[in-house]
């Protein structure tokens, strides 16, 4: 038993070496060798290794090639995505700037079962469906973003891959709310 868990712990030097030779020592040890030890060195004749190509691992190669090939083909749908959007808003309670206009490029204009998808802060604020067009406008309702630094974003995603098949750069947008003067009718009154 023991001569049978040594061999099987030399298997895989023995199966990288050209020569394997056996050697047996005075007190009964065996010993195996890519090089004879002694004169009393034998070669041992090991039976070759078989191996069968997977049926199964042909297909599965076969299958992520065709998916890649998907994957790239959904991807390379787009050639640019661009967001307009001013990096500075100032909501002074002046109606005018109670909404936002952002405007998105899309080249070429958006595919068909596309959605194009407008985010703030990575949460997903509005989205757009209708195929063919390129150039896209959202209103943003500053009323409900409030002051300070935000990040907006656009997303090409598609219903066959769950990832996006285009990303915009992201624009920073800062929302300014100014002091009020003590007598200005925009403040709220104070609880005295």
């Amino acid at each position: 038993m023991k001569r049978f868990i040594l061999l099987l712990l030399l298997l895989p030097m023995l199966c990288s070496a050209d020569k394997i030779y056996q050697t047996i020592t005075e007190d009964g040890k065996i010993i195996f060798s890519d090089t004879p030890t002694d004169k009393y060195s034998e070669e041992v004749d090991l039976p070759e290794i078989q191996s069968f190509p997977s049926e199964s691992g042909a297909a599965e190669a076969s299958a992520a090639a065709a998916a890649e090939q998907a994957y790239d083909a959904e991807f390379l749908r787009y050639e640019s995505l661009t967001l307009t959007a001013p990096e500075e808003v100032m909501r002074d309670g002046d109606p005018k700037q109670k909404k936002l206009l952002i405007t998105v490029n899309l080249t070429p204009g958006l595919q068909d079962g596309d959605k194009l998808q407008l985010m703030l802060d990575g949460v997903q604020i509005a989205e757009a469906s209708e195929a063919g067009k390129s150039q896209i406008y959202f209103e943003l309702n500053m009323e409900k973003v409030f002051r300070g630094d935000h990040v907006l974003s656009a997303k090409v995603m598609t219903p066959s891959i769950k990832t996006p098949v285009i990303t915009s750069d992201t624009k920073k947008l800062t929302v300014i709310q100014p002091m009020l003067p003590k007598d200005s009718p925009l403040r709220a009154p104070s609880a005295s």
